[in-house]
């Protein structure tokens, strides 16, 4: 099954997108697509992007830097942010720090954690929200 989905959370400037099983080019290029004509999404919002259970056996790095061409060329998307990739194996791990450098020229900072309580405390989420937060993530995994 796979699985691409996002949540904005506006109180916290905040956009979650989880991504699971033998994801493609076109799903990662939908998603932004569908983030775009939400009446939170903004290009300034923090990004927390949960691929601990995608199989990048199946992607390629031609896939990726098509991807960040897509981010580059839309000015929709265009816009300094910091940007939360959590991972859980070696390749996601190549894959999130391919992004960053690809990225990295539109003012998009990326780092790269294994666990969500990392991606709050380096995105500066308040206590208050991180139940919020955290219930949100659970809610884009089912």
């Amino acid at each position: 099954m796979i699985i691409s989905r996002f949540s904005i959370i506006p109180e916290c400037n905040l956009l979650i997108e989880y991504y699971a099983g033998k994801v493609s080019l076109s799903h990662f290029l939908e998603l932004k697509k569908q983030e775009a004509l939400h009446p939170y999404y903004s290009p300034s919002l923090s990004v927390i992007t949960d691929i601990r259970n995608v199989d990048y056996h199946v992607f390629e790095k031609q896939y990726l830097e098509q991807f960040v061409n897509f981010i580059k060329q839309n000015n929709t998307y265009n816009a300094k942010r910091k940007t939360i990739i959590i991972t859980q194996t070696p390749n996601q791990v190549v894959w999130a720090q391919l992004f960053d450098e690809f990225i990295r020229e539109i003012g998009v900072f990326v780092r790269t954690v294994t666990s969500p309580k990392s991606a709050y405390a380096w995105l500066h989420i308040p206590l208050e929200h991180v139940s919020l937060v955290e219930d949100e993530m659970k809610k884009l995994m089912i």
